[in-house]
């Protein structure tokens, strides 16, 4: 009972001072109407997940209402809300705004009974004092906490926190990004310095704070190992070549036993063991015509990296090309080859 009149109390004081910020506050200065319709909605659903006693989920409901449409009787409930889920200091904040939007529209028993309720929640307050020592300020500096930049005139102040962990993230022009984990506690008040920066390391140098140090120029490479690449691909070139060649001859030699009366009697007709002979001789006629092909190709490339490699001479060349043209017939396999310097 004595709970439900402690509820019952604190809405009808947010009504009061709901309609206390209505009356005080000029028509242009209210939100728009459809901004005005979801807060309702929101603060409608915050207040039916308390009562379900499901403050987690009430919480932002009603922080999006307030957002929406600033109203002290939203403040009353959502600091209810954050007392209920453990973040006292969040709590606070919220009733001494509620508090002071009280004040300001002349409701002063409401701001009386919303400064007690503040008040009780101080000794439970958990606060975070952070400093900047003198050795550890440079230019830039920037200190965050939680994400919010903290304003020079906040440090060394005991600034109530919730309790559990945050974040004080501590950045500078070309220094390190320093990040450190704290964790404050009901009723305690935490000081904390924030250390030095270190200097950003040099990615070309690896010192820190140094210039990057320049690399020595490169030097003109003196086209010996492109000459040897290219040695290396026109030998292959040839040994293809000459495999292939072979492979010509053994063709030639098997379609010469092929047409041999024996077994073919005539152009036309032969028995199985020309016809055999035959299929041979077409299989290594295709080996031989796909290796002189390889050959010749390997000697062109071979060729055109080995002459266009930079020469050690203090006068280079103009420029040398070779270009070597395979050709191939029915019974004749041959090419062109042309240098030029």
């Amino acid at each position: 009972m004595k709970a439900l009149k402690v509820a019952s109390l604190r809405l009808v004081s947010a009504a009061l001072l709901a309609a206390a910020v209505v009356v005080v506050e000029p028509r242009t200065a209210r939100a728009d109407e459809s901004s005005v319709a979801a807060a309702t909605v929101l603060f409608d659903e915050g207040v039916k997940l308390m009562d379900a006693r499901r403050y987690s989920e009430a919480c932002p409901q009603l922080e999006r209402s307030q957002s929406l449409a600033p109203s002290g009787g939203t403040l009353l409930v959502l600091g209810d809300c954050y007392e209920k889920v453990g973040r006292t200091a969040s709590a606070w904040l919220a009733l001494r705004e509620a508090a002071a939007r009280a004040a300001s529209a002349g409701k002063h028993e409401v701001e009386a009974s919303t400064l007690e309720r503040a008040r009780l929640l101080e000794p439970k307050l958990p606060r975070l004092t952070i400093t900047v020592p003198a050795g550890t300020r440079t230019t830039g500096l920037e200190i965050k906490r939680d994400g919010v930049v903290v304003k020079d005139a906040e440090l060394g102040v005991p600034v109530p926190a919730d309790p559990g962990a945050h974040e004080i993230l501590a950045s500078a022009p070309h220094m390190k990004t320093a990040s450190h984990k704290i964790t404050t506690r009901a009723g305690e008040t935490l000081d904390f310095a924030v250390p030095a920066l270190a200097p950003e390391t040099s990615v070309a140098s690896g010192i820190q704070g140094s210039d990057p140090v320049r690399e020595p120029p490169l030097q003109p490479s003196s086209g010996s190992s492109q000459r040897i690449v290219g040695l290396v691909v026109a030998g292959v070139g040839v040994a293809s070549l000459a495999v292939g060649g072979v492979f010509g001859l053994l063709a030639k030699s098997k379609n010469d036993e092929a047409l041999e009366p024996a077994n073919c009697p005539k152009p036309t007709r032969c028995n199985q063991t020309g016809l055999t002979l035959t299929d041979e001789a077409n299989s290594q006629a295709l080996v031989s015509t796909i290796l002189v092909i390889a050959g010749a190709t390997g000697l062109a490339v071979g060729g055109i990296v080995f002459f266009t490699a930079p020469r050690e001479s203090a006068s280079p060349r103009a420029g040398a090309s070779l270009r070597i043209t395979p050709s191939w017939g029915a019974g004749s396999v041959g090419g062109s080859a042309s240098l030029t310097w």
